[in-house]
């Protein structure tokens, strides 16, 4: 690791590069230097290389040595640290504009109010990044970080893994924010058999007949949340392949589905499904056939 950096025109040095030119201005050896400066020769030789950050125990000593500052070596410690960060959330952002590639941001501006006036590629990375709430959008090219994936992500594309985890960090956002009793795994027999009674209902196979999704989903929404369980109602996210998603978040519990209004009876059978595996701590994204 080099004790400078060049970044943005300008250069940033760590206190290392001007630690080298004092020990090599007097002539001592570093040994010799760094007994002056009650340190080992090693600390002084990571200070040096830029390898290690300065301390304010050292920064003290220095000051001490040299009739400096303490606030001097500081401060360029913490303009070096900041040079870093630009330089790395500047290749950070580089890497974001490379995944951009795989996402909609007419899905976001259309089902998340954001700017459709936002016309450059940062900006919409910008936007989009605060309402997933993440500090940044490479982490969803990581298979089984938002989520468990039950399935070996090596059969997924990136495309396939990006757009399952937006789902899935959607869903986990909106749960956040909702309002459940603490989840009971005792419960959710309640709601299986709820759903076995969905399934002979008449007005109930009369909603499918009508295409009444709405309807449908919200007297299921409403047996789950007795259980603990919020079911996560995210617009389709085109190119996701997922199924179904569930993941505890504290004293509650997401289950969500990715189906159109066609899919009502899909629907129920995903949730039945779903509600199995999370009596038996089965979590994660389960992947459509």
């Amino acid at each position: 690791m080099s004790n400078y950096i060049e970044y943005n025109n300008t250069m940033a040095f760590h206190p290392g590069y001007y630690i080298q030119e004092l020990v090599e201005n007097s002539g001592l050896t570093q040994e010799d230097f760094a007994k002056r400066l009650d340190t080992t020769p090693k600390n002084l030789s990571l200070l040096i290389r830029g390898e290690q950050s300065l301390s304010i125990d050292i920064a003290m000593k220095l000051s001490r040595l040299l009739d400096t500052t303490v606030e001097f070596w500081l401060t360029m410690q913490s303009a070096y640290d900041t040079a870093i960060a630009e330089l790395k959330s500047n290749h950070e952002l580089q890497r974001e504009r490379a995944i951009f590639k795989y996402f909609s941001y007419e899905y976001f501006a259309q089902h998340y109010h954001l700017p459709l006036e936002a016309q450059s590629i940062d900006e919409q990375i910008k936007f989009v990044r605060k309402v997933l709430q993440l500090s940044s959008l490479s982490i969803l090219t990581k298979p089984n970080t938002i989520a468990n994936c039950k399935l070996t992500t090596n059969t997924l594309t990136e495309r396939e893994i990006i757009s399952n985890n937006i789902m899935t960090q959607l869903g986990i956002n909106q749960v956040l924010q909702s309002e459940a009793p603490k989840f009971t795994k005792t419960k959710i027999k309640d709601s299986i058999n709820f759903l076995d009674a969905l399934y002979l209902d008449k007005q109930f196979n009369q909603d499918i007949l009508l295409n009444s999704h709405d309807n449908q989903l919200n007297r299921i929404a409403d047996s789950l949340l007795a259980s603990g369980i919020i079911l996560a109602s995210i617009p389709k996210f085109p190119g996701a392949t997922l199924k179904s998603a569930t993941k505890k978040l504290g004293s509650k519990v997401m289950l969500l589905i990715n189906t159109t209004p066609q899919e009502s009876v899909i629907s129920l059978d995903i949730v039945y499904q779903e509600l199995h595996n999370i009596a038996h701590g089965d979590y994660g994204i389960t992947i459509a056939n």
